[in-house]
């Protein structure tokens, strides 16, 4: 498991909490606090039975997940989200209300349409923008949240366009570069049949493509072992999981 840029060998209290803060649309949670506040204020009524058809289920499922050891991903949240939106549909009643009303709620529903056109097709790298967007989720959460591998198949395409004829790869997941035609020599990497201790031995002028999981380190034994990237900037980034770094002085970051 890593949260917040430690490994944890059980469940946290605060990891759902902090995967649904950072992995659900902003426009999504204030949408959802917009009626909160509505019905506070009894602008927005509903039916008892219609209260305990949607509160009841993801309340305790929430509150289940809590307590659990099942942090391994955003995704065991998925149930929740149908009974949100439900909840969230709701929101068409304060259309009727006043012209702020409708700017407002109009504009969160544009805010979430955008959003989720810009991610295409990176969907299971979505972070939202209290996380920095995709491309900061690496600092915060693991796995399935970022990172099943998904990006290996864009890996070949790359190295053609920019003339590298054999990269080192640090990989996570279970795809096998071999079937893409990947010229490649293993950096220490996880994921079944990818399980390998690599090379270690990194010189001048070498081409590494890593994934965000192993640049995390939490499934490694040592952690730190891709640390010494810290130190250089990446050349580019094949979506938001495969990071490429060429070993030069002149991609070291400034100290």
């Amino acid at each position: 498991l890593y949260f917040l840029g430690q490994r944890k060998t059980q469940g946290n209290f605060f990891y759902f909490p902090v995967a649904f803060l950072l992995k659900t649309p902003l426009s999504v949670i204030h949408l959802f606090v917009l009626l909160l506040v509505s019905m506070w204020l009894k602008k927005y009524k509903l039916h008892v039975l219609a209260k305990m058809t949607l509160y009841t289920f993801p309340i305790l499922y929430f509150l289940y997940a809590l307590f659990t050891d099942m942090t391994l991903g955003q995704r065991y949240l998925v149930p929740v989200y149908p009974f949100l939106f439900v909840f969230l549909g709701g929101s068409i009643n304060l259309f009727r209300q006043s012209v702020i009303k409708k700017i407002v709620v109009g504009g969160f529903l544009l805010w979430f349409v955008i959003s989720s056109v810009l991610i295409y097709p990176d969907y299971l790298a979505y972070f939202n923008e209290l996380a920095g967007g995709p491309r900061g989720g690496i600092r915060y959460l693991g796995d399935s949240n970022l990172d099943w591998g998904q990006d290996l198949k864009r890996l070949k395409p790359w190295l053609e366009e920019h003339h590298v004829q054999e990269i080192k790869l640090g990989y996570f997941g279970t795809a096998l570069p071999q079937y893409y035609g990947i010229q490649f020599q293993w950096l220490p990497s996880v994921g079944f049949l990818n399980d390998q201790a690599g090379t270690k031995l990194i010189h001048e002028g070498d081409y590494l493509a890593v994934s965000a999981t192993c640049l995390q380190g939490f499934y490694f034994e040592n952690m730190e072992q891709y640390n010494f990237l810290k130190n250089f900037e990446p050349i580019d980034h094949i979506g938001y999981t495969i990071y490429l770094y060429h070993i030069t002085p002149d991609r070291l970051r400034d100290k």
